[in-house]
């Protein structure tokens, strides 16, 4: 299939500015998070003392020590609501999300086989959104997103190039991502993965050695940023303290009703995983991360989004796969441009469907208009 040079263009334009833009408009909504007055407050603090606070200043019932991560988000935050006021809140929500929609693209475009079409692409990056939007928003969680993406690529691209070296960009790249988000204490695990995959297999087992040094530097990474050590402390009782999973939606487990009722696309992204990806791939580490962060998802919704993310370079991967043994059956029942085209409406579809399904009233910028206990409020 030959394709006309301008039109080659326009599909990489739309690619890599138009899809990433599609990400970034369907993170932008009234804001609806409580804790994001919380992170602009105490991102002007950090701003206004030039230190990271170690006891808590907003707290009345709880001055004692305070684990402060995320400093950077934090200021992020504050920068966005400083400069353009509670619809820079909205609008930082929108830039995050911009964030996550190129390096997951840039994940999957990787992934895929030299040549082949880019529907593959705007498919998995679709499902992914439509599953993990309703975490989107001004959330340091989506820096997470965006360092799970840039680890992945880092791991692919070692994985095919046998290039050990970029090995120990992670640590670098964990050590930004952890000022942003605690989230960043998954790059262990994921990184573990693709050592333990890469050690089974013969002829990447001088990976694993490499790989072993960047977990352990990865680690010293992490307990030089602030609070991390604390939260690494810490991650196993939060985790399992049942008041978490009674009381708090994000951290109740994933149940199917809430699977076919809130996020039918991920069920779609998980069945397209499971026949395209882990028989193909065979031993690879791509499938152990999908597993480990699948468990992490199914006991906790909140990790919904990165075993999401999981998936993306497996899906692109396995599609592009599918397409390129079956083009030319293919080519004699549709024509090439319809198919791509239909791949690419099915993924504007994808990401347009929650945002959709939201309330009418938050649409747009700014603070959605909650309804405040204004008695109780007056009394106090």
């Amino acid at each position: 299939i030959v394709v006309p040079q301008d039109q080659g263009r326009t599909k990489s334009w739309f690619l890599w500015i138009g899809l990433p833009t599609l990400v970034a408009l369907s993170g932008l909504f009234k804001v609806r998070d409580l804790d994001v007055w919380w992170r602009v407050r105490t991102g002007e603090w950090i701003w206004a003392h030039k230190e990271i606070p170690n006891t808590d200043p907003f707290s009345h019932t709880a001055e004692g020590p305070w684990n402060c991560v995320e400093p950077a988000a934090n200021l992020f935050l504050y920068a966005f609501h400083a400069a353009f006021g509670p619809m820079g809140l909205s609008l930082a929500g929108a830039v995050m999300a911009l964030f996550v929609g190129i390096t997951t693209v840039s994940l999957a475009k990787y992934a895929i086989d030299r040549g082949t079409s880019s529907g593959p692409v705007f498919v998995a990056v679709g499902l992914f959104v439509a599953a993990s939007n309703f975490r989107f928003g001004p959330k340091p969680e989506l820096f997470s997103l965006c360092g799970l993406a840039s680890l992945l690529l880092v791991l692919h691209m070692v994985d095919r190039s046998r290039r050990w070296k970029l090995l120990f960009a992670v640590p670098i790249l964990v050590l930004i991502w952890a000022w942003l988000h605690r989230g960043s204490t998954v790059s262990l695990p994921v990184l573990g993965a693709a050592m333990v995959v890469w050690g089974l297999r013969r002829d990447t087992r001088p990976l694993a050695w490499a790989a072993l040094a960047s977990l352990i530097l990865t680690l010293g990474a992490l307990l030089l940023t602030p609070g991390m050590a604390g939260s690494l402390a810490s991650a196993g009782s939060v985790v399992s303290t049942s008041a978490y999973t009674q009381y708090i939606g994000e951290w109740q487990p994933l149940t199917l009703d809430a699977l076919w009722s809130t996020m039918p696309l991920l069920a779609v992204l998980t069945v397209l995983w499971a026949l395209l990806a882990p028989a193909q791939r065979r031993l690879h580490f791509g499938t152990l991360v999908v597993l480990g962060l699948g468990f992490m998802a199914v006991r906790h919704v909140r990790f919904v989004p990165l075993f999401a993310l999981a998936m993306v370079p497996e899906v692109a991967w396995g599609l592009s796969r599918l397409l390129e043994r079956h083009r030319d059956a293919l080519a004699r029942q549709v024509r090439p441009a319809v198919l791509s085209g239909l791949l690419v409406a099915g993924a504007i579809g994808a990401i347009s469907w929650p945002y959709l399904n939201r309330d009418v009233r938050t649409w747009g910028a700014g603070v959605h208009d909650f309804h405040r206990p204004e008695d109780a409020a007056a009394f106090l």
